[in-house]
């Protein structure tokens, strides 16, 4: 295993990742050397095209992407396969919240920061593959590469870089009745969408970041309720100030009535 974390690499004296390193530096440490850049090797076999991978990357959420960005910067064949879609959860789960923490962007939405991600990622030259599940990774020492599985076949890799964050996201549940029958039908896991909830009554449970950032981000355009089932709030401290200065309704299980 490397030192770089998520890295796997075939354990050697002279490459890592795809570098050498002829001498080392300060206290003893390796000094990594990019070799040669040259495109991905292409094996002809009977059936089908084997393309040997420098840099496989599982995850195309922000930190796969720039991952990608990196390694293509080395010039260094690189693949990234995705569960989901590309743009990890700014595109599947938060297209339509504001970021207010990304550096250079007073706020920026979701889908258009995973926009970027991924669209810096094509101009440097990375192939993206959404939709495919890893299921398997293994090591092939005789031939020196690493060997990943997905649902849509087997792909070979010098280096394999795991950048899966959460993962696939599955929604929390309250498990109340009528909630499986309205799923899509008025209930949604996710930010509302602000078009859609003008002039409406909308009713947000929990009491996190995302909440907070849910309630506030339709505060202007619907009648909004908000209700945590703990008993104090759990997002960031501006958020919370932010809801107690609204005109939002609330209601905590300390309260046990609307404020």
């Amino acid at each position: 295993m490397s030192r770089w974390t998520g890295v796997l690499e075939k354990p050697g004296t002279m490459t890592h990742a795809g570098y050498h390193f002829p001498r080392r530096g300060i206290n003893g440490a390796p000094v990594w050397y990019a070799r040669m850049p040259s495109p991905a090797r292409v094996n002809h076999g009977t059936y089908n095209r084997i393309v040997i991978w420098d840099i496989l990357i599982i995850g195309a959420g922000p930190a796969g992407l720039s991952a990608a960005l990196f390694t293509r910067m080395r010039r260094m064949s690189t693949l990234l396969l995705d569960t989901a879609v590309a743009g990890g959860q700014l595109a599947s789960l938060y297209p339509k919240k504001p970021v207010h923490d990304y550096p250079s962007y007073t706020y920026v939405m979701g889908e258009d920061l995973g926009k970027n991600f991924v669209d810096q990622a094509n101009h440097m030259g990375a192939e993206i593959r959404e939709r495919e599940h890893v299921t398997m990774i293994r090591r092939d020492d005789e031939q020196n590469l690493i060997r990943v599985t997905s649902t849509k076949g087997e792909h070979e890799a010098r280096s394999v870089i795991v950048a899966t964050g959460g993962g696939a996201f599955e929604p929390r549940k309250i498990n109340k009745p009528g909630e499986a029958e309205l799923k899509g039908k008025g209930l949604f896991y996710g930010m509302p969408d602000v078009e859609a909830s003008k002039g409406k009554r909308v009713l947000i449970i929990g009491g996190g970041d995302s909440a907070l950032e849910s309630a506030l981000s339709v505060k202007d355009v619907a009648d909004v309720t908000l209700i945590h089932m703990l008993d104090k709030w759990q997002g960031m401290d501006t958020y919370v100030e932010e809801i107690q200065a609204s005109k939002i309704r609330t209601m905590t299980a300390r309260s046990r009535r609307w404020s």
